[in-house]
């Protein structure tokens, strides 16, 4: 019986307990990850997904609903990241009026997303899943938006790599809240 309670008090035992509340932490972002990718037959990319949510400190501890809030967080942040560099963009007074025109477009769309994030946030918080998903459907519907306008004037777009990260991003957002309805 000595023994026994040696081993659990001794410094292996507590190393085994860590590593294994390590590995029990990170296997819900690996999980989620896993089952939005799947979900979504290849546009969402497992990798960006992981990397995305570990980027926050609290997805070590936490649940799906918890997860649910911090791509949301992710999408708002980067949707604001986006709304600057649009307005570097249109302040730079050798951009070509087109572009300042879809540009200008893009602001509006942007502010709208940033909105949507928002609501996306409290919907997550107040576990109105279904709002949720609304939300952050319709943020990537407005990001897309701004992408159209660059497509339609025929025009390449300055945001493209922006947008793609942003999608990525809202696909994350969207997988989660599609898994909690």
């Amino acid at each position: 019986m000595r023994q026994s309670l040696s081993f659990f008090s001794s410094p292996v035992f507590f190393f085994l307990v860590i590593l294994f509340l390590g590995k029990v932490d990170a296997d819900i972002v690996n999980e989620t990850c896993q089952k939005a990718s799947q979900g979504d037959k290849g546009t969402l990319q497992y990798d960006f997904c992981v990397e995305a949510l570990r980027q926050d400190p609290k997805s070590h501890n936490a649940d799906l609903p918890e997860l649910g809030i911090i791509s949301a967080n992710l999408v708002k942040d980067n949707a604001t990241k986006i709304g600057s560099l649009i307005e570097e963009l249109l302040n730079d007074r050798k951009s070509d009026p087109n572009l300042k025109g879809c540009l200008q477009d893009c602001k509006l769309h942007y502010s709208v997303v940033e909105r949507n994030a928002k609501t996306a946030i409290e919907s997550f918080e107040s576990k109105n899943y279904k709002e949720a998903n609304t939300a952050v459907g319709a943020a990537l519907t407005d990001a897309w938006t701004c992408e159209e306008a660059f497509q339609e004037s025929g025009l390449k777009s300055l945001l493209i790599a922006e947008y793609n990260s942003f999608h990525q991003l809202g696909l994350i957002a969207l997988d989660i809240s599609y898994m909690l309805l």
